[in-house]
Protein backbone atom coordinates (compact mmCIF):
# COMPACT_ATOMS: atom_id res chain seq x y z
CA UNK A 1 0.00 0.00 0.00
CA UNK A 2 1.73 3.54 -1.04
CA UNK A 3 0.24 6.66 0.14
CA UNK A 4 1.42 10.51 0.18
CA UNK A 5 2.70 12.50 3.08
CA UNK A 6 1.83 15.90 3.88
CA UNK A 7 3.97 18.05 6.74
CA UNK A 8 2.69 21.34 7.70
CA UNK A 9 5.41 23.86 9.34
CA UNK A 10 7.03 26.87 9.93
CA UNK A 11 5.73 30.36 11.23
CA UNK A 12 2.62 31.76 10.43
CA UNK A 13 -0.57 30.83 10.62
CA UNK A 14 -2.79 28.53 8.37
CA UNK A 15 -1.08 24.97 8.97
CA UNK A 16 -3.79 23.42 10.83
CA UNK A 17 -6.22 24.96 9.01
CA UNK A 18 -4.56 23.52 5.41
CA UNK A 19 -3.73 20.01 6.81
CA UNK A 20 -7.49 19.56 8.09
CA UNK A 21 -9.18 20.72 5.00
CA UNK A 22 -7.36 18.60 3.07
CA UNK A 23 -7.93 15.17 5.37
CA UNK A 24 -11.15 15.86 5.53
CA UNK A 25 -11.17 16.42 1.58
CA UNK A 26 -9.36 12.83 1.51
CA UNK A 27 -11.59 10.98 3.69
CA UNK A 28 -14.81 12.51 1.45
CA UNK A 29 -13.39 10.27 -1.03
CA UNK A 30 -13.26 7.10 1.04
CA UNK A 31 -9.11 6.68 1.63
CA UNK A 32 -7.81 6.41 4.84
CA UNK A 33 -5.81 9.29 6.53
CA UNK A 34 -3.41 9.30 9.46
CA UNK A 35 -3.17 13.02 11.30
CA UNK A 36 0.05 13.20 13.69
CA UNK A 37 -0.26 16.95 15.21
CA UNK A 38 2.76 17.82 17.48
CA UNK A 39 2.49 20.26 20.31
CA UNK A 40 -1.21 20.01 19.75
CA UNK A 41 -3.57 19.60 22.81
CA UNK A 42 -5.90 16.47 22.43
CA UNK A 43 -8.82 18.43 22.84
CA UNK A 44 -8.73 20.79 20.29
CA UNK A 45 -11.87 21.77 18.06
CA UNK A 46 -10.45 19.65 14.56
CA UNK A 47 -9.60 16.63 16.71
CA UNK A 48 -13.42 16.09 17.84
CA UNK A 49 -15.04 16.22 14.64
CA UNK A 50 -12.26 14.26 13.11
CA UNK A 51 -12.59 11.58 15.42
CA UNK A 52 -16.16 10.84 13.91
CA UNK A 53 -14.70 9.98 10.67
CA UNK A 54 -14.23 6.27 10.05
CA UNK A 55 -11.61 7.17 7.55
CA UNK A 56 -9.22 9.27 9.78
CA UNK A 57 -6.74 7.83 12.51
CA UNK A 58 -5.52 10.21 15.16
CA UNK A 59 -2.30 9.92 16.55
CA UNK A 60 -1.64 10.50 20.15
CA UNK A 61 1.17 13.26 20.64
CA UNK A 62 3.17 13.43 23.43
CA UNK A 63 1.91 15.06 26.13
CA UNK A 64 5.20 16.59 27.45
CA UNK A 65 5.62 18.47 24.27
CA UNK A 66 4.57 22.20 24.43
CA UNK A 67 4.88 25.76 22.36
CA UNK A 68 7.38 27.97 23.63
CA UNK A 69 4.65 30.20 25.07
CA UNK A 70 3.16 27.30 27.40
CA UNK A 71 6.24 26.56 28.77
CA UNK A 72 7.55 27.98 32.62
CA UNK A 73 11.48 29.67 32.17
CA UNK A 74 12.79 26.82 34.00
CA UNK A 75 11.04 24.33 31.11
CA UNK A 76 12.46 26.91 27.90
CA UNK A 77 16.06 26.63 29.68
CA UNK A 78 15.87 23.02 29.53
CA UNK A 79 14.33 22.74 26.03
CA UNK A 80 17.36 24.79 25.22
CA UNK A 81 20.42 22.33 26.33
CA UNK A 82 21.77 20.55 23.56
CA UNK A 83 23.62 17.66 24.91
CA UNK A 84 26.25 16.47 22.64
CA UNK A 85 27.09 20.46 22.21
CA UNK A 86 28.00 20.20 25.66
CA UNK A 87 30.12 17.17 25.11
CA UNK A 88 31.58 18.23 22.64
CA UNK A 89 32.57 21.74 24.50
CA UNK A 90 34.70 19.60 27.18
CA UNK A 91 36.09 16.94 24.54
CA UNK A 92 37.62 20.16 22.56
CA UNK A 93 41.15 21.56 22.72
CA UNK A 94 39.64 24.27 25.06
CA UNK A 95 38.89 22.81 28.05
CA UNK A 96 41.21 20.15 28.14
CA UNK A 97 44.35 22.05 26.89
CA UNK A 98 43.60 25.79 28.55
CA UNK A 99 41.09 25.60 31.19
CA UNK A 100 41.76 21.87 32.46
CA UNK A 101 44.71 23.25 34.01
CA UNK A 102 44.55 26.40 34.48
CA UNK A 103 42.80 29.15 37.04
CA UNK A 104 38.75 29.77 36.38
CA UNK A 105 36.93 32.65 37.40
CA UNK A 106 33.24 31.68 35.88
CA UNK A 107 30.53 34.45 35.47
CA UNK A 108 33.12 37.47 36.70
CA UNK A 109 31.09 40.41 37.22
CA UNK A 110 32.66 43.80 36.83
CA UNK A 111 32.04 47.32 37.43
CA UNK A 112 34.89 50.26 36.18
CA UNK A 113 34.30 53.83 35.29
CA UNK A 114 35.65 54.57 31.88
CA UNK A 115 36.51 57.42 29.82
CA UNK A 116 33.03 58.70 28.40
CA UNK A 117 34.77 59.58 25.24
CA UNK A 118 35.59 56.17 24.45
CA UNK A 119 32.26 54.98 23.72
CA UNK A 120 30.84 57.99 22.88
CA UNK A 121 32.48 60.91 20.36
CA UNK A 122 30.76 63.75 21.73
CA UNK A 123 31.87 64.08 25.31
CA UNK A 124 35.67 64.00 23.51
CA UNK A 125 35.25 67.57 24.88
CA UNK A 126 34.87 66.90 27.94
CA UNK A 127 37.72 64.58 28.77
CA UNK A 128 36.93 64.25 32.97
CA UNK A 129 33.60 62.29 32.46
CA UNK A 130 33.56 59.02 33.03
CA UNK A 131 30.92 56.67 32.15
CA UNK A 132 29.87 53.31 34.58
CA UNK A 133 31.24 50.11 32.76
CA UNK A 134 29.38 46.91 33.57
CA UNK A 135 29.52 43.38 32.47
CA UNK A 136 29.72 39.46 33.27
CA UNK A 137 32.31 37.22 31.82
CA UNK A 138 31.59 33.87 30.80
CA UNK A 139 34.69 32.64 32.00
CA UNK A 140 38.65 34.96 32.71
CA UNK A 141 41.28 32.04 32.39
CA UNK A 142 44.28 33.25 34.39
CA UNK A 143 47.78 31.18 32.72
CA UNK A 144 51.11 32.10 33.76
CA UNK A 145 51.54 34.59 30.61
CA UNK A 146 48.40 36.80 32.07
CA UNK A 147 44.33 36.33 31.32
CA UNK A 148 42.39 35.13 28.47
CA UNK A 149 38.82 35.55 27.82
CA UNK A 150 36.40 33.58 27.42
CA UNK A 151 33.14 34.32 26.07
CA UNK A 152 29.97 31.53 25.09
CA UNK A 153 28.06 32.28 22.24
CA UNK A 154 24.76 30.83 21.33
CA UNK A 155 24.35 32.16 18.37
CA UNK A 156 23.05 30.44 14.98
CA UNK A 157 25.60 30.33 12.85
CA UNK A 158 27.39 28.56 10.12
CA UNK A 159 30.81 28.56 8.70
CA UNK A 160 30.21 30.98 5.87
CA UNK A 161 28.56 33.50 8.45
CA UNK A 162 31.18 32.72 11.76
CA UNK A 163 33.77 35.54 10.50
CA UNK A 164 31.03 38.38 10.55
CA UNK A 165 29.51 37.32 13.67
CA UNK A 166 32.71 37.19 15.46
CA UNK A 167 33.79 40.52 14.22
CA UNK A 168 30.78 42.13 15.51
CA UNK A 169 31.62 40.83 19.11
CA UNK A 170 34.51 42.46 18.88
CA UNK A 171 34.18 46.06 20.85
CA UNK A 172 32.12 43.82 23.54
CA UNK A 173 35.77 41.55 24.03
CA UNK A 174 37.35 45.25 23.83
CA UNK A 175 35.94 46.12 26.60
CA UNK A 176 36.13 43.06 28.66
CA UNK A 177 39.73 43.38 28.01
CA UNK A 178 39.74 47.08 29.34
CA UNK A 179 37.84 46.11 32.68
CA UNK A 180 40.13 42.97 33.45
CA UNK A 181 43.03 45.48 33.07
CA UNK A 182 41.53 48.12 35.31
CA UNK A 183 40.56 45.46 38.22
CA UNK A 184 43.20 42.83 37.39
CA UNK A 185 45.99 44.49 36.64
CA UNK A 186 48.58 42.35 34.07
CA UNK A 187 48.05 41.64 30.61
CA UNK A 188 45.45 40.32 28.65
CA UNK A 189 46.91 37.69 26.32
CA UNK A 190 44.07 37.74 23.91
CA UNK A 191 40.18 37.09 23.57
CA UNK A 192 38.02 33.38 22.69
CA UNK A 193 35.01 33.22 21.64
CA UNK A 194 33.44 29.52 21.56
CA UNK A 195 30.41 28.86 19.08
CA UNK A 196 28.30 26.10 20.27
CA UNK A 197 26.21 25.72 17.16
CA UNK A 198 29.31 24.55 15.47
CA UNK A 199 32.08 24.07 17.93
CA UNK A 200 34.23 26.98 16.84
CA UNK A 201 36.96 28.22 19.20
CA UNK A 202 37.15 31.46 17.57
CA UNK A 203 40.42 33.74 18.90
CA UNK A 204 39.83 36.91 18.55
Amino acid sequence: MSGLVHIYCGDGKGKTTAAMGLAVRCAGWQKRVLVAQLMKQDNSGERRILEQLPQVTLWQTYPSAKFSFRMTDAEKQAAAVKIPRIEAFFASELYRGLMKNAKVRREFKFSVLVPASRYFPAAESEPEENVLLQGVIDCLIETEDGYVILDFKTDRVSEGTLPERAESYRAQLDAYAAAVREICGGTVQGSILYFFQTGTIWKM
